[in-house]
């Protein structure tokens, strides 16, 4: 359908825009589109335009959060999926630079951040091994990676020390997941999610 030339543009966005708003990539847009489980047309031009009315409705038939989740669509969501002290009181601590760019939610359980996975859409995924296994292990990782909505988070594994990490490593690549040793190195996290927050490689 071409776009009436009376449509008013606030009431309709382009692809990268709508997968701001659903904090999914551009491609599971299309896809969405593609399966008409968001409405959209095409200008004369070709290029895709979304109702964002549409992208409304969307949110509240699959519970992802209204207009308090768009309004923080620059920062990255992380999860973190851990009963390790420690591990919070670093990852508490140690990103005040990006405090800005980054919000974490954190769970003690595997089967709460499941619950709330759809509705908030995080982009990182940072949980205990042992957490992993309560939900399924790397079965459930091969269900993450190959579901429409989930396939693009980041994934990282962390493991006791002492832990078989190599076999674990192993076991993950398949899976595009990294696997640290406790205790966590913060170094790395923080490099990590600093690129992961740049706009250069968004």
């Amino acid at each position: 359908m071409v776009m009436n030339h009376l449509e008013k543009q606030d009431e309709y966005c382009g692809t990268t825009q709508a997968a701001k708003m659903l904090r999914v990539s551009i491609g599971t847009v299309h896809s969405l589109v593609d399966s008409g489980e968001l409405m959209a047309w095409k200008t004369s031009g070709g290029h895709r335009r979304i109702s964002k009315q549409a992208i409304i409705d969307y949110q509240m038939r699959h519970r992802m959060g209204g207009v308090a989740a768009l309004s923080a669509d620059e920062r990255l969501r992380v999860f973190v999926v851990t009963k390790d002290d420690a591990t919070v009181i670093a990852l508490r601590s140690g990103f005040l630079d990006l405090a800005s760019k980054l919000e974490f939610v954190y769970f003690e359980s595997a089967v709460h951040m499941q619950l709330e996975l759809q509705a908030a859409h995080p982009q990182v995924l940072m949980m205990d091994h042992d957490a992993l296994e309560q939900i399924g292990g790397f079965e459930w990782l091969r269900a993450l990676r190959t579901h429409r909505l989930f396939k693009h988070i980041s994934v990282i594994l962390l493991c006791a020390k002492g832990a078989n990490h190599m076999g674990l490593q192993g076991q993950a690549l398949s899976y595009q997941v990294k696997v640290l040793e406790a205790p966590l190195d913060v170094g790395w996290v923080n490099g990590y999610l600093s690129a992961a927050c740049s706009p250069s490689l968004a």
